[in-house]
């Protein structure tokens, strides 16, 4: 279990300029060349979360777009900060741990690199693999819910809001307004079920 949370406490360290040696210089990627077959993945993902989901049909499919972009990553072809960004999602939705942290892994290269999606996406993702690995999430980005309105999942304390606000994440009293806003559009979609 140490071998998911030691990393990622490691690379919130680096995000915070907390490093003792300098890293080393990596060639800075090309301006404006995203992928476009990682961004066609990443668009396919997100469809697949709007409206109503069978998420039997998404898991075959989030399966199949994890594959891909692990040849893509494996060629090379994750060069941008955007790239990273739209793989790390891609694995932020990963049925097991090892894709977990490779999403959070891919955030925080997105990050250093200047993408401010993948600031909030590095919290998520280390939020999301503490769920998984039946712990407390830290950041307050996830919430969950099986047979019931989603709630935000237990958050341990430690993590101020001014450390949320530099991962570009809501605070802690925004999460739970949102928390409210998720369970009453669930009632609203679920009244057969509320009563």
């Amino acid at each position: 279990m140490l071998k998911y949370i030691l990393p990622s406490l490691i690379s919130i360290a680096f995000l915070g300029g907390c490093q003792s040696t300098p890293a080393p210089t990596a060639a800075a990627p090309a301006a404006n060349s995203n992928s476009a077959e990682l961004a066609e993945i990443y668009k396919a993902d997100q469809a697949d979360r709007q409206g109503v989901i069978d998420w039997h049909a998404v898991s075959a499919r989030d399966e199949a777009r994890e594959k891909r972009v692990r040849e893509i990553l494996a060629s090379g072809g994750v060069q941008t900060p955007g790239d990273y960004y739209h793989a790390a999602m891609v694995f932020q939705h990963s049925s097991d741990g090892d894709g977990m942290h490779m999403a959070h892994e891919l955030a925080m290269i997105g990050a250093s690199l200047g993408d401010k999606n993948c600031r909030w996406l590095a919290a998520a993702s280390y939020d999301r693999l503490l769920n998984r690995l039946g712990q407390e999430q830290r950041f307050g980005t996830q919430y969950v819910g099986t047979n019931g309105p989603p709630t935000l999942s237990p958050v341990l304390p430690g993590v101020t809001d001014s450390m949320r606000a530099a991962l570009n994440v809501p605070t802690l009293e925004q999460a739970k307004a949102r928390e409210a806003q998720i369970q009453e559009n669930w009632k609203k979609s679920n009244p057969a079920l509320t009563k």
